[in-house]
């Protein structure tokens, strides 16, 4: 018997006596088991910024003080050929460039390449540190717009450690938290962070896009976590920037101009055109976290009844069936949040604004996440009306 095959028969056996959840090496799209002690060291600092895209919709023009500000325009919209390079925790200061932007995919909808490499980069980070301390615990802070995160694993016992694969391990518990941390930046800019000091947020948060993108990050993070030929940030970003092609190609990536359709098509439905950045009525629908594990995407054809469904896709798209995002939440058999937990204590922005659990202790629990997205959900319906978490209306 080949030793890989005698390796994968141990996993199963040792899962099948300690509980814990490997998947078959087959399964696609997850990130394979690897050895207990086939962990690469990584010397790499934590990514300290948040990449400036999207606002849904194109060619975008903005409003400062209720006049149209000249020469501004964002057109979003860009052809998967652009999505060149991946710069790990990239600015607009850093020397190298990075090019970011919305592309329509068949079977993944909308993807904001900007939420998959900021996601991306902070999975592959939080697993690199997480891998070689999974018996010790340990506790991180990353910085973030609103509030940094504080994040502590508690110690996993070994066997559950060695019977999962230690990298597969801290690759899926980097991958919730790094969700999580993705959903509170939705709720916070709702409720008034924000990267730029000239524009409000409120327009984006929790765009149709945004969450589905993030969680196709994390898996390419903890893909490139578990990849033990990635040994520094050189190779993670040459990692990135092939894996984002491949997963394009995988979802059926569109070309410029069918996306520039796609989105005309969505005019009205999803976005407003006759809006202005940064009202929050363009983008005129939303998408939130699903009550389980996958997180599906929303195509165009969701938008329109079958019989009036435009005829912009190619035949490829026709039958292409949507592709979910598993955001793994176990750690063996039991909840991820047995042994992490993420606290946040937002700075005066939002005295004010956020509705805190305990009005005396202005801090939040990742446990009260759950609850500030049903309020934020609750305060979009009475300004974007009563279906505007649905990808269509009621008819």
């Amino acid at each position: 018997m080949p030793v890989g095959t005698q390796r994968w028969l141990l996993l199963l056996v040792l899962s099948t006596v300690l509980g814990c959840n490997v998947s078959s090496p087959f399964a696609s799209h997850e990130p394979s088991p690897q050895p207990a002690l086939d962990v690469p060291t990584r010397t790499i600092s934590a990514p300290r910024h948040e990449r400036m895209c999207c606002a849904f919709g194109m060619d975008l023009r903005a409003q400062l003080d209720g006049m149209d500000v000249p020469l501004f325009e964002m057109g979003n919209v860009i052809d998967p050929s652009a999505l060149d390079a991946h710069v790990y925790d990239f600015t607009e200061e850093t020397p190298r460039s990075e090019t970011n932007g919305l592309v329509y995919t068949c079977r993944g909808g909308w993807i904001d390449s900007a939420h998959v490499r900021d996601t991306a980069d902070v999975t592959f980070f939080l697993a690199s540190r997480l891998a070689p301390d999974l018996e010790r615990g340990l506790t991180l802070v990353l910085p973030g717009v609103g509030a940094d995160s504080a994040i502590v694993v508690t110690a996993i016992p070994h066997g559950d450690v060695v019977s999962c694969g230690r990298a597969r391990l801290a690759s899926d518990i980097a991958r919730w938290i790094a969700f999580r941390i993705a959903v509170w930046h939705e709720v916070s800019t709702w409720y008034g962070a924000q990267i730029a000091s000239a524009f409000s947020e409120r327009l984006s948060a929790f765009s149709v896009e945004d969450l589905y993108s993030d969680a196709l990050g994390a898996r390419i993070g903890a893909a490139a976590s578990e990849d033990a030929t990635v040994t520094d940030v050189e190779g993670y970003e040459r990692f990135v920037r092939a894996r984002i092609a491949s997963e394009l190609v995988d979802l059926g990536a569109q070309p410029l101009g069918v996306s520039r359709e796609v989105m005309s098509a969505l005019d009205h439905r999803w976005w407003d055109s006759d809006r202005r950045v940064p009202d929050f009525h363009l983008v005129l629908r939303r998408a939130f976290p699903p009550e389980g594990v996958d997180v599906s995407p929303w195509l165009v054809a969701d938008a329109f009844a079958p019989e009036s469904l435009p005829a912009l896709l190619p035949p490829v798209c026709a039958h292409a069936a949507p592709r979910p995002e598993r955001v793994p939440d176990r750690v063996g058999s039991a909840d991820v949040r047995t042994y992490a937990s993420i606290r946040w204590r937002p700075g005066s922005w939002a005295d004010d604004a956020l509705p805190f659990p305990e009005t005396t202790v202005h801090v939040i629990h990742e446990s009260d996440l759950d609850a500030l997205v049903a309020r934020a959900r609750t305060d979009m319906r009475a300004a974007l009306g009563p279906d505007f978490d649905r990808p269509r209306g009621l008819e």
